[in-house]
């Protein structure tokens, strides 16, 4: 069960997660953040932290100011347990991805980093990430399992960084995350075009099966 919340808070926290320190006893605390709307899928995501740490893992959520008109739900969770999440994903204080951290990870992880770092380009996707560092060990676990990309932007200036799928690409992406994607965010697998201001979906059924 051990290394089951170790993998599972990994791959909450690969795209979109934050792991701090806090407290005078400088504990370690995981913080998830999703718009009001994904409530249900952030409970799930605590539940499941609950059910594979067992009794030590803490877990509150509560709700934050958002930038837009929906409102943010937090979740923060905290379990000894996270020490050895901060020893892979934190090992200079800052989240930064390795082979290490997204084998530990695997397909769940990267459903998860799709969920908090993916969009979509028409039918064509990509990820945002953190630094180009992030973007390159992204986009070699992803290659490993015979899907490939192109790595774009530096990440210089603030400016962003990930890694972009094209059409082809992107079916098999979906076909790989797919299964491991909660019932609540199938949605966001969906591609979607911008047409004259409005969003549709395009040729889904076709392209996505």
């Amino acid at each position: 069960m051990d290394a089951q919340f170790v993998s599972l808070a990994v791959g909450y926290a690969l795209a979109g997660g934050r792991l701090r320190r806090k407290g005078t006893r400088r504990r370690p605390w995981l913080e998830l953040r999703r718009l009001e709307t994904e409530v249900t899928y952030l409970r799930h995501q605590l539940k499941a932290l609950r059910q594979a740490g067992g009794p030590g893992v803490m877990a509150v959520i509560d709700a934050v100011p958002g930038s837009g008109y929906y409102d943010l739900c937090r979740g923060r969770i905290h379990s000894p347990l996270l020490e050895r999440v901060m020893e892979i994903l934190c090992p200079e204080d800052d989240i930064r991805l390795s082979a290490e951290a997204l084998q530990v990870a695997g397909d769940r992880g990267l459903a998860s980093a799709w969920l908090d770092g993916g969009h979509w380009d028409g039918l064509s996707g990509r990820f945002e990430m953190r630094s180009p560092e992030d973007a390159e060990a992204l986009h070699s676990a992803i290659q490993q399992r015979g899907i490939h990309g192109m790595i774009i932007g530096s990440g210089g200036n603030r400016g962003r960084c990930g890694v972009f799928y094209g059409v082809d690409a992107m079916q098999d992406l979906v076909r790989l995350l797919r299964p491991r994607v909660h019932r609540s965010m199938r949605h966001c697998l969906w591609p979607g075009v911008l047409h004259g201001g409005a969003l549709l979906v395009a040729n889904k059924e076709r392209a996505f099966r």
